[in-house]
């Protein structure tokens, strides 16, 4: 909040008429800025173009399967998302085969 506009939220500050100097608030308030560039829109028409992955983990109370990671493929055709449970990180090539023999099907 400014200084100048204290006054509002309490009453018993004084409203202060003049400030020798410039808040931040205020400045960058005024500031203009420059238009944010277009964003790229990736159109995909092929299923399996473009694929995003990630991993999550780990979590503190783990799965029925014992699964402390989990792995999540999500392709951007058809938003169709894949998703498996982790016992370690190290398990994901093993996954990533995986989806990859699921996707093809």
């Amino acid at each position: 909040m400014c200084v100048q506009h204290l006054h509002k939220v309490a009453s018993e500050i004084p409203k202060l008429w003049k400030i020798d100097f410039e808040c931040h608030c205020c400045v960058e308030s005024k500031m203009k800025h420059a238009p944010k560039p277009p964003r790229s829109i990736t159109v995909t028409s092929v299923p399996g173009q473009v694929v995003s992955m990630d991993i999550v983990g780990p979590f503190q109370v783990k799965s029925i399967q014992k699964s402390s990671y989990g792995v999540a493929f999500i392709e951007h055709c058809t938003n169709m998302p894949f998703l498996y449970g982790l016992k370690n990180k190290s398990d994901f090539p093993r996954y990533l085969r995986r989806f990859l023999l699921e996707f093809r099907e």
